[in-house]
């Protein structure tokens, strides 16, 4: 029999676990079913607070793996149970059905349909076909200030969820980007500052410098922030004047207690309801200051081609151009690079590297897409897409906005 310290400091380490990485979070190693957790409420929460409210899928197992559903799913998948009734996605399709709970059992029955507008691709559908499984062998849920844990009847960990609430946890504005226009005490040049709120983190960069801060959404305290120290790989020539505009950002961030959007314009105050930074928003027209999904790369010559001789990607891939610093996914690990623009030419001079387990078709595609990137490329725009081509013409890339 687990004892309850045992028990806690379990599912401590799955909160603490939710706190997502300054980088988008590398695949876990494949490994046994989870340590049995005790099915009760923590952190101040009721036995009925998760129902009535929608919550973030961050992961959930698959009887031989952790999938991760964050942050390539767009729109942002979620699960929300209200008055029996079970309605959710993971970034594409939609899950409905019911759940009853008899006798401190709960039980789900759900279905998946596809979204014939943007349908799923194969990785999706997998995806899916796995969740509507392990949604019907949870059997209890473990609710806690920010994360529902979801358990099948051994008492092994099945789903995690992190709660969200449009307006106040930063998920209408996921995926921005933004100039720093006025900052409490500050009168430095912000002119190469840009804010990116993802969905996990609000990130401050320069040229010279990047300060990546993690916050999630508590139902019951609000919006909470985790100070990290950069990391010094991103750092590249660093400017003083950057870091004393990072610590400064950082500061007032620290008194944060709710934000506003008004007239297009962001502004955060502080508990006093004073103001401690406004930033403006930037409508890119270009490859910079936007999150792009890697739809289509050129392969090996195995797979079937389009006209422009690119094939599908078979998995989620991604890349984000700021400040001269490539970050996402080629399908497998992360970007590790940098990028320089001059008009239409686009350098890139980076692959990715990896940390967990991942197939080798993930690998397969990951190299692939990293070679099609890699050197010069001139960047054609097609509409709200953007192709990619080499210096002889040959198209190597496609990009499409999420």
């Amino acid at each position: 029999m687990t004892t309850r310290s045992t028990t806690l400091s379990i599912v401590s380490a799955f909160l603490m676990a939710s706190v997502l990485p300054a980088q988008q979070p590398a695949k876990p190693t494949p490994s046994a079913a989870p340590t049995p957790v005790q099915n009760a409420p923590i952190n101040g929460a009721t036995p009925d607070y998760w129902e009535g409210h929608e919550w973030r899928v961050v992961q959930f197992y698959d009887n031989d793996r952790w999938v991760w559903t964050l942050p390539l799913r767009v729109p942002e998948p979620y699960i929300a149970f209200s008055g029996g009734i079970i309605k959710g996605s993971l970034g594409c399709g939609q899950f409905t059905g019911t759940y009853s709970k008899i006798g401190g059992q709960l039980a789900i029955s759900a279905k998946w349909a596809d979204d014939k507008g943007s349908p799923c691709n194969d990785e999706e559908k997998d995806d899916a076909a796995k969740m509507l499984q392990t949604l019907a062998n949870v059997r209890r849920v473990i609710p806690a200030d920010y994360v529902l844990l979801l358990i099948n009847e051994n008492s092994e960990l099945r789903v995690r969820l992190t709660a969200m609430q449009p307006g106040k946890d930063f998920a209408e504005l996921r995926n921005t980007f933004w100039h720093l226009n006025q900052l409490e005490g500050s009168t430095a040049d912000f002119s190469q500052v840009v804010i990116n709120i993802d969905e996990t983190a609000i990130t401050f960069s320069t040229p010279s410098y990047v300060l990546r801060m993690p916050f999630q959404y508590h139902l019951l305290t609000g919006l909470k922030f985790q100070i990290t120290p950069p990391d010094s790989k991103y750092i590249e020539t660093l400017q003083a004047t950057d870091q004393q505009v990072a610590n400064a950002f950082e500061n007032a961030l620290q008194r944060f207690a709710s934000y506003e959007t008004k007239q297009g314009n962001l502004t955060f105050y502080g508990k006093d309801r004073q103001p401690l930074f406004v930033l403006n928003p930037i409508q890119s027209t270009g490859i910079e200051n936007r999150q792009w999904r890697i739809a289509k790369y050129r392969g090996d010559g195995s797979g079937q081609a389009d006209s422009d001789g690119l094939i599908d990607t078979k998995y989620s891939a991604s890349v984000l151009f700021l400040n001269g610093r490539v970050e996402g996914s080629p399908g497998a690990g992360m970007w590790a690079g940098a990028y320089k623009l001059s008009g239409d030419e686009l350098a890139f001079d980076g692959g990715f590297w990896f940390e967990g387990a991942w197939s080798g078709e993930q690998i397969d595609q990951g190299y692939l897409v990293s070679k099609a990137f890699k050197g010069d490329r001139r960047i054609e725009q097609r509409g709200d897409q953007i192709l990619l081509r080499d210096k002889s013409g040959q198209a190597q890339i496609l990009l499409v906005p999420f």
